[in-house]
């Protein structure tokens, strides 16, 4: 078995999830995940002193039940998929893809039934009731999608999601205490990015492993209606219905989003998706990426809201941990990438410069620098 299965394995059950004796964890994946990962996650659960439930799924197949689907059929098949869940304390899913773009072509009205009946039932029950971790897996698909052979994307992969997350918790803690402190955020960059709002009174929390794996970020939310100006967002972004777009940009009138384009993409498409409900054209999340070995951006937002020197201001729902108000059926990670290689770009905290070209200046916060 590959030494870096066992690993991987090792962080998911061990620190994402914090398996002790008695639990039971779903492991949820597709057939794109060799046996021998889901192996090293049953043993490392079964030494633990836990118990596994597999759970196989294929995306395509649920895409397709969606299309054409009604309220009965989604509550039916949500209750099934609740009564496995509420059986267990963990959750650990492996999310492959072929495609990310599959989905694409669901219409958007059955996609809103999916988010109204479905959704409550499942994804809050795992949310609110397991301890649970989401990770992908390197397929050819996410090699080509990232420029890269596919060992080479597994390299990255797995340096990705094994970094030394104890390390990362402690060093984000000064950055955590900053943003805490911190009233007005003012952001620059290439585009005409200029833009302008409060963060203060809203929870900052540092993710470092126990959700996500990779992780790395320090996230919390814009005042709901203070966000004023022009961002531009220099990523590939694909949103919740499979939809990808390139190079953003809004215009935003007091924290409402009155202006949106894509220089690649469908722009009704776009507009569309950001008229699902009045919240979808406000902010839930603004977070900082720390992760020192996710070092591009590949179009998958797992990935690449990760990058140590990016932001995501996103349109869309807050986190319940850092709530400023906005409800919403989105919930959109758009990246930045502002290292200098990238085009560059300043964060200022209260008038002061915390972070330029992707690096922090403050010296109690420099330890979060790649080369650190």
């Amino acid at each position: 078995m590959d030494q870096r299965f066992v690993d991987l394995a090792r962080v998911l059950v061990g620190h994402s999830t914090k398996v002790t004796k008695g639990d039971i964890v779903i492991v949820k994946s597709t057939e794109a995940v060799p046996t021998d990962m889901i192996f090293a996650v049953i043993q490392a659960v079964r030494e633990a002193g836990g118990s596994v439930i597999p759970w196989r799924y294929h995306p395509r197949i649920d895409f397709e039940a969606l299309n054409g689907a009604n309220a009965h059929q989604l509550r039916a098949w949500g209750v099934g998929l609740f009564t496995q869940l509420a059986a267990a304390n963990c959750f650990i899913e492996f999310r492959p893809f072929d495609n990310q773009c599959d989905g694409s072509d669901v219409p958007d009205s059955d996609m809103d039934k999916f988010g109204e009946v479905f959704v409550p039932l499942t994804v809050e029950q795992r949310v609110e009731r397991t301890r649970w971790v989401l990770t992908r897996w390197p397929t050819p698909a996410n090699a080509q999608l990232a420029g890269m052979s596919t060992s080479e994307f597994e390299d990255f992969f797995f340096r990705a999601c094994l970094a030394d997350y104890a390390a990362m918790a402690k060093s984000v803690k000064p950055l955590v205490a900053l943003m805490e402190a911190t009233d007005r955020v003012h952001i620059k960059g290439p585009g005409n990015t200029n833009l302008k709002f409060s963060i203060k009174g809203i929870p900052v929390i540092a993710c470092t492993g126990t959700h996500n794996v990779p992780d790395g970020e320090t996230f919390t939310a814009p005042v709901r209606d203070s966000v004023n100006g022009v961002v531009h967002y220099n990523t590939i972004t694909v949103n919740a219905r499979g939809q990808q777009f390139g190079n953003v940009r809004f215009g935003i009138d007091s924290g409402k989003i009155v202006k949106a384009s894509c220089q690649t993409g469908d722009q009704s498409a776009l507009d569309a998706f950001l008229d699902t409900d009045e919240g979808a054209r406000y902010f839930g999340e603004f977070a900082l990426g720390i992760n020192p070995f996710v070092t591009k951006t590949i179009g998958e937002t797992l990935f690449d809201e990760k990058v140590g020197g990016s932001f995501h201001l996103t349109p869309g729902r807050c986190y319940e941990e850092a709530p400023n108000g906005n409800t919403s059926a989105n919930h959109w990670d758009i990246i930045c990438d502002q290292r200098e290689e990238a085009g560059g770009g300043e964060i200022l905290f209260d008038g002061k410069v915390i972070r330029r070209n992707g690096l922090f200046l403050p010296r109690n916060l420099k330890g979060l620098n790649p080369k650190n």
